[in-house]
């Protein structure tokens, strides 16, 4: 745990007050320095100034001396005139010149001033001896000495004497110089150091000001922070390292019920659901471990005996003294789980009729083949088509023909058993997976029942009906894929319905030839894109408020030569199945976008519009896809941003990790994505978001009852809703009725496409469609 850190106050008074005395002393030993120097100034010229008198004294001396001598040489003076002149005047200048020599050794000591007063006092010593010299030797012996020893020990004292005043003033300008410098240096340090001082009080006063503003900030910002925390839609909680509840912010009881604080010191996997408490534990235990933040659902108590749904992001801040535990962030998904409840419904069962549909069937009919193939009973299909429905669909209305499709649903459940599963294939078509069949026999009663049970007559619109299907039965054999039985199993039906209305079929053998003509079919395929025997239609998508053009989705069609022309359902899956939709898919790429990119710059009105082109999965992960693409676009002129590529749901999310980086790189080229048939496959809109989708939509199965159905309505809603948070355009499929359009528009659902505005038509009809009113009027479509 790390040491409290000191406040910023004690801080910069900590660093001031070193700076402080760094002035007083840098000013003492500038003072210090200087009178030191001062002192040994006045020492040196005090000193000049005694050799300046012992100078003085020694030509006084050597004045006296010589004067006596050639006083009493000319016999100017008497003997006794010459030790009277010594004696008086003589005696007071040695006794001078002793006392400026004591004091020249304590200004000056020495090895030049012992010199000096050893000289002197030889000089002395002979002077004196003049005396004697003059009485007892004569005065010629005394002048001769005066000539011969004291003038050259006066000129050698003299000599010394310069050289020593000359040291003494050198020694004397020096110390004044230092003493100068001390001064300077001193005066300078100390004002640096004074301006250092200033600004670092300075400092410490802006530091105080801005503490304050940050502390003012700090207050406000836990002030803040308290209230997002108490009114967050988010509970807050901090558990221990024993996994016990430390801390839960207020708005845990509005997610939870009961107080907060009651809740202190119990075990957070107590309020778990028994079945997510071992899930629970194994995450809460990898955050602990120090293995990151973990995010996951679960089940948590209310304090009224319900279950609420919540996502748990849990983060370890073990480390952290503010929180020293575990931060849990609990969110209610409530509402996102039952919407996705809804649509994990809605992505196995048809909506219109409650059976499932084919992405359930194709799963349940699998685990049914697995589960045969060790056992001694099979498994039969039954595909079943009802007759002249489309006559019944035109003549009595749409909503006439989803009744039907809801009753005949009720009755083919009411003759099945349990283990036995019914799902509407599309349309008029449904198909029944009996489990457990003893042989073919059980098998045809089965489906003679289901034929018995539509014969009933019923009441539609006011008219009563007959109701009758075709029915193809196909017996599993050993190994048997389930996509070759539902093939079979068509194959029956449809010689069923050739032969006659509401019989029944078992596939044999002889029916395998159909199986050999599709195939044939999917070989000419490959030669169709290369004989020009493929066109495109184009459906209008449209803005729903102005019911404006904003763009288009291709559709392929074949001009087969034998069988006429063929919609996308009667060659594409075969296309699927033999690879040739690569070829097939790149074609009609290529062409959408030289006929969209035409339109757009030849045709009045189309100068915006935008195209839409499906893509299988395999075309998607075969070659280089992106850049066939951006090589497309740069052939053709088609601008990036006004392609859409269209994916199936369900076979987007097969392999995502194969298939994001392929989109991401389609994203790249400036193109958007959609997800076609939105809520016929497996996933959610929160896993969609996970790919780099730009656009759903919304399958036809959710727009048939969105104005009829309020439980409909809401799942529409919800998903407008959820794709607008996720910045997902939306587009409304297979509008047919303009009450359709008007409950979408309130869910603000912005575009749609459908046969309410216009059924799939050619480059030149969409160029009819954009044109400007007066020349709409004008063409004769």
């Amino acid at each position: 745990m790390s040491s409290p850190r000191l406040p910023n106050r004690v801080l910069d008074t900590l660093r001031v007050w070193p700076l402080v005395a760094g002035v007083a002393v840098i000013i003492g030993i500038g003072t210090w320095m200087a009178l030191r120097a001062q002192n040994q100034a006045d020492r040196a010229r005090r000193a000049q100034t005694v050799v300046e008198r012992l100078h003085a004294d020694a030509q006084a001396l050597d004045a006296l001396a010589g004067h006596a001598a050639v006083a009493r040489l000319t016999g100017d003076l008497t003997i006794g005139e010459v030790v009277l002149q010594f004696a008086g005047p003589g005696t007071l200048l040695f006794r001078q010149t002793e006392r400026d020599l004591d004091e020249l050794r304590e200004l000056a000591p020495g090895e030049q001033t012992e010199t000096l007063a050893t000289g002197f006092t030889r000089m002395l010593d002979r002077i004196a001896s003049l005396e004697h010299d003059a009485v007892g030797g004569g005065v010629s012996a005394a002048v001769a000495a005066q000539q011969e020893v004291v003038r050259p020990l006066m000129t050698r004292l003299e000599e010394i004497l310069q050289r020593v005043g000359a040291e003494k003033e050198a020694a004397a300008e020096e110390a004044s110089r230092r003493a100068h410098i001390a001064v300077l240096v001193s005066v300078a340090g100390g004002m640096l150091l004074v301006v250092v001082l200033s600004l670092a009080l300075a400092r410490m006063r802006r530091r105080a000001s801005v503490d304050r503003e940050v502390r003012a900030v700090e207050r406000r910002s836990e002030e803040r922070i308290r209230a997002l925390v108490e009114h967050a839609s988010d509970v807050v909680t901090v558990v221990d390292g024993e996994l016990r509840i430390a801390w839960q912010a207020p708005s845990a009881q509005r997610m939870l019920g009961g107080r907060p604080d009651a809740r202190i010191g119990t075990p957070i996997c107590d309020l778990v659901h028994p079945d997510d408490r071992g899930r629970v534990d194994r995450q809460l235990g990898r955050c602990l471990a120090g293995a990151g933040t973990q995010t996951f659902t679960a089940r948590v108590a209310h304090d009224d005996g319900t279950w609420v749904h919540v996502e748990v992001i849990a983060d370890n801040r073990l480390s952290d003294p503010a929180v020293n535990g575990l931060l849990l962030s609990l969110r209610d998904i409530g509402e996102r789980r039952a919407l996705e409840e809804q649509l994990r419904h809605q992505a196995f069962h048809d909506p219109l009729t409650g059976l499932a549909n084919r992405t359930l069937f194709g799963q349940r009919l699998d685990a049914a083949l697995t589960a045969a193939s060790g056992s001694d009973k099979t498994v039969a299909l039954l595909f079943l088509d009802l007759d002249d429905f489309k006559t019944i669909n035109d003549s009595l209305g749409h909503e006439a023909g989803d009744e039907l499709l809801r009753i005949v649903a009720r009755r083919i459940a009411s003759v099945l058993r349990a283990e036995d599963l019914a799902s509407r294939q599309g349309g008029d078509e449904f198909a029944v997976l009996l489990c457990d069949v003893d042989d073919e026999r059980a098998a045809l009663t089965v489906a003679e029942r289901l034929a018995e049970a539509l014969r009933p007559q019923l009441e539609l619109s006011g008219r009563a009906l007959n109701v009758s299907a075709s029915i193809g039965l196909v017996m599993a054999e050993p190994g048997v894929r389930a996509e070759e039985l539902l093939r079979n199993a068509d194959i029956a039906m449809y010689s069923a319905k050739s032969n006659a209305k509401g019989g029944i079929r078992v596939f044999e053998a002889e029916l395998h030839r159909l199986a050999v003509d599709r195939l044939e079919l999917g070989s000419e395929l490959i030669h169709a894109i290369e004989d020009g025997q493929l066109v495109l239609d184009y459906q209008p998508i449209v803005e729903l408020a102005s019911e404006r053009i904003t763009g288009v989705e291709a559709l392929v069609r074949w001009r087969h030569p034998t069988r006429g022309l063929l919609g996308p359902g009667q060659f594409i899956p075969l296309a699927e199945e033999t690879g040739a939709i690569v070829g097939l898919g790149a074609w009609v790429l290529r062409q959408a976008c030289t006929e969209v990119q035409r339109l757009r710059t030849t045709q009045p009105g189309c100068e915006q519009l935008e195209l839409s082109v499906n893509v299988s999965i395999k075309q998607l992960r075969a070659g280089d896809f992106p850049g066939l693409v951006a090589e497309v676009l740069q052939s053709t002129g088609l601008p990036a941003h006004a392609l859409v590529i269209e994916l199936t749901e369900s076979l987007l999310i097969e392999e995502p990790s194969e298939t994001i980086g392929e989109l991401e790189r389609i994203k790249a080229l400036g193109v958007r994505l959609a997800v076609d048939d939105f809520g016929t496959g497996h996933s959610v809109l929160s896993y969609l978001q996970e790919l780099p989708i730009d656009i759903v939509k919304i399958d036809k199965s959710f727009v048939d009852t969105v104005h009829t159905s309020a439980e409909q309505a809401k799942l529409v809603a919800g998903i407008v809703q959820l794709s607008e948070s996720l910045r997902m355009e939306v587009i409304a499929e297979g509008i047919e009725e303009a009450a359709q359009a008007d409950r979408l528009r309130s869910m603000r659902s912005r575009l749609g496409q459908g046969y309410l505005y216009s059924r799939p038509v050619s480059p030149e009809a969409i160029a009819a469609l954009l044109a400007p009113a007066p020349a709409r009027a004008a063409s004769p479509h």
